[in-house]
């Protein structure tokens, strides 16, 4: 096994994933964005509901009906397991750009990550133009029960963030997945430059 090309490979998947992920915690995190989005009148309840998936309230608020809070109660789950695994994969991965212990090697490990993110991202933006519906409980389906996030067009939750809110969401996170991405490249590109470390395989 060549194990240079393999931990480039790590470094480069590791990459793509922190990106990936970084990106979508910081688009979950921005509250004040996110009431943009939001029907005015609806905007400070919002920041009740996203108090609590980012762990900093311990209630639903009570105007949920029980399907909406048990569901409101898995996205947060889900939010705790996402931002423990980023943090997890940070320290991989800083594991293994050490690990290379050859500065080309590691630019060449970040160019590679780069540019996986931004086809994830291109992939995704794809799938969404062709059928965001079906993209959306595509990407459902693998973390809650069975058609748990479905609700009524006239339900509170549905109201508070309608299909157009997660549209926007998802244009904004693939904007700075893409900004991130270039600013790597352009960082690795631009250390070329500076000397040292073995050529790349």
């Amino acid at each position: 096994m060549d194990w240079k090309k393999a931990g480039v490979w790590t470094g480069a998947v590791l990459t793509a994933l922190l990106i990936l992920l970084f990106s979508f915690k910081f688009v979950a995190m921005d509250d004040n964005y996110q009431k943009t989005l939001i029907t005015p009148r609806l905007a400070e309840f919002h920041s009740d509901v996203l108090k609590y998936l980012l762990g900093f309230s311990e209630s639903v608020p009570t105007a949920f009906s029980k399907e909406e809070s048990s569901h409101i109660s898995d996205v947060r789950k889900l939010f705790k397991k996402i931002f423990v695994a980023t943090y997890a994969l940070l320290a991989l991965w800083f594991l293994a750009l050490l690990s290379l212990r050859d500065k080309q090697l590691v630019k060449k490990s970040l160019r590679l990550g780069a540019v996986t993110s931004l086809i994830i991202v291109l992939i995704i933006f794809i799938a969404s133009l062709i059928s965001f519906t079906s993209f959306f409980n595509a990407v459902h389906e693998p973390f809650f029960t069975e058609k748990s996030w479905i609700f009524t067009s006239d339900s509170l939750l549905i109201t508070l963030y309608p299909e157009s809110f997660f549209q926007t969401m998802a244009l904004r996170w693939g904007i700075i997945v893409f900004f991130t991405s270039v600013i790597i490249g352009l960082l690795q590109y631009c250390l070329n430059g500076s000397g040292g470390g073995g050529a790349g395989h």
